[in-house]
């Protein structure tokens, strides 16, 4: 299976941690696995990232939009990006990359996954 795990960082916290772990482990597993990273947090965080094992395909958003624009062009880099590797299903993790795992399915027609955390 493909699957394909939105994220805004693969810097250090609990969601990025739960993205590798899931990311490593379905690869352990026998699928291919693409993580899409927005780097909505900012380099400095990205700087101490996860281990991803070879296999996992990373995939970091180098956009310049700013504002509502930004999260647009976030949106239709990820369609592209389903066109291409065309995933079985798009997990996203947090509020933006789990919406934008919606409306990317909504207009693909392939399954999502919207995980939240709240503290």
């Amino acid at each position: 299976m493909k699957v394909l795990l939105l994220t805004n960082s693969i810097g250090f916290g609990g969601v990025e941690k739960n993205v590798a772990f899931l990311a490593n482990n379905l690869t352990i597993r026998g699928h291919e696995v693409y993580v899409l990273n927005y780097n909505s947090i900012g380099d400095y965080i990205n700087s101490s990232q996860q281990v991803f094992l070879d296999e996992v395909r990373l995939l970091n958003y180098e956009g310049t939009k700013k504002g509502k624009l930004n999260r647009l062009h976030k949106i239709l880099y990820t369609y592209r990006q389903t066109r291409i590797f065309c995933p079985d299903v798009i997990v996203g993790f947090t509020a933006f990359p789990s919406y934008a795992a919606k409306i990317v399915s909504i207009l693909t027609g392939v399954p999502s996954v919207m995980t939240e955390r709240g503290n």
